[in-house]
């Protein structure tokens, strides 16, 4: 759980955007954080830090999927009010964020391709084979493991490296604890041959695929390929192609009614844009997971925290507009008399 002094911060601030500096044409010329990981290194460092030691401190089942979601989260809602998230992962890795931002602020831009580098390293593990590969990657980048868990750790990780042909060079790369090390060589790191092992050819030949090949492909198969369509949503989110992300929701419900992580999805994506249609899919996700009793009460508590926010939400913006209303009536009555 986040501690007080973390519940602390999110009540007094605002949001994470009044850290961040405005855009100028340079920095919107900056495509990725690959080969400035020094530059950036305090923002990422607080990233993964607050990953790794959510993990090892907080909750050792939390999975790759479960921190991405977070993240991109972040990334999407991030001029929300701080108060909004009520994920402790989310809480800590902000909270985190902020010190570094007050001392040295960096743009809307570089922020969001931070959150971006940090996606991509985890995807980058994928050839582990492992739902917990990267939170327990980090934990041990970061030092977190006691000498017995550490020991263990790179006897597993060799293991599995030598069984994938890895040289010796790329596994002292990858095990890379020191953070100035790490960063320097980070380019080295994510270089190492084989970079897609792990994933299926069908991941491989998604990537391949046109825009129009890909939506066509996942709305015959998104429930077969969660993660595909998840990077796909989020692709058109970050596009503002919100319609077309309606209509392929709306397709996919038709067919796979019982689908619950795509009305998650669509909730987490619509909460600052249409409050009412993420509530509604917030609802349908709830109702979902209450019958199911390996769901964790963590998730179900934090959809009925989501759904409650964005009833105030609803309410206040009904309040505006009869008020709104109601004035415009008394200006109207004025004018007549």
């Amino acid at each position: 759980m986040a501690s007080e002094e973390n519940n602390e911060i999110v009540k007094e601030e605002l949001s994470l955007s009044e850290y961040l500096e405005p855009d100028t044409p340079e920095i919107l010329e900056i495509k990725s954080l690959e080969y400035r990981e020094p530059e950036y290194g305090e923002y990422l460092g607080a990233i993964e830090y607050s990953i790794a030691l959510y993990y090892y401190e907080n909750d050792r089942k939390i999975e790759d999927k479960d921190v991405m979601l977070a993240l991109k989260n972040i990334m999407l809602n991030y001029e929300l009010e701080i108060s909004f998230f009520s994920r402790d992962i989310e809480i800590l890795i902000i909270n985190n964020l902020i010190w570094p931002l007050r001392e040295k602020p960096i743009t809307h831009h570089e922020f969001r391709l931070a959150i971006d580098y940090v996606l991509w390293v985890i995807e980058n593990r994928t050839w582990m084979e492992d739902k917990q590969a990267y939170v327990k990657w980090v934990a041990y980048v970061m030092g977190l493991y006691s000498e017995e868990e550490e020991k263990k750790y790179e006897r597993n990780f060799k293991r599995l490296a030598k069984k994938r042909g890895m040289s010796e060079d790329d596994m002292d790369l990858l095990l890379l604890k020191s953070e100035e090390d790490y960063f320097s060589k980070a380019t080295d790191i994510e270089a190492f041959p084989g970079g897609d092992i792990g994933k299926s050819k069908q991941e491989i030949d998604f990537t391949l695929m046109s825009d129009e090949e890909k939506y066509n492909f996942l709305l015959e198969k998104g429930p077969e390929f969660p993660g595909l369509l998840e990077f796909y949503i989020y692709e058109l989110a970050e596009n503002q192609e919100f319609e077309k992300i309606k209509k392929l929701y709306s397709k996919l419900s038709e067919k796979h009614p019982d689908f619950t992580h795509l009305d998650f999805l669509m909730g987490v994506i619509h909460i600052s844009i249409d409050p009412a249609l993420a509530k509604s899919c917030f609802e349908k996700t709830l109702e979902m997971a209450e019958k199911d009793k390996a769901v964790p009460e963590t998730v179900l508590q934090s959809l009925r925290l989501n759904i409650s926010s964005l009833e105030e939400c609803l309410s206040e913006e009904i309040e505006e507009a009869e008020e709104k209303n109601r004035s415009e009536k008394r200006i109207s009555r004025r004018k007549k008399g």
